[in-house]
């Protein structure tokens, strides 16, 4: 859910105060980056950059229970 609020409210930043007149400038910089990340997901697939594990904290609670009389 914060993932989905995050990237609305990105969103909701660039359109308001986005340069869209000038897009044609920073075209060649957008394609790089893309094309930077394509390439890089190509050749370093089979290689991880890292590993999860999981600590204390990820590990579930204990559900606590409440009796009442």
């Amino acid at each position: 859910m914060f993932i989905l609020i995050r990237a609305v409210l990105w969103a909701l930043i660039l359109l308001k105060w986005g340069d869209w007149r000038n897009w044609k400038q920073y075209q060649s910089s957008i394609l790089f980056v893309i094309a930077a990340d394509f390439l890089y997901n190509f050749l370093c697939y089979p290689y991880s950059m890292w590993e999860y594990t999981p600590d204390r904290i990820s590990r579930p609670t204990r559900r606590v229970r409440f009796f009442m009389p």
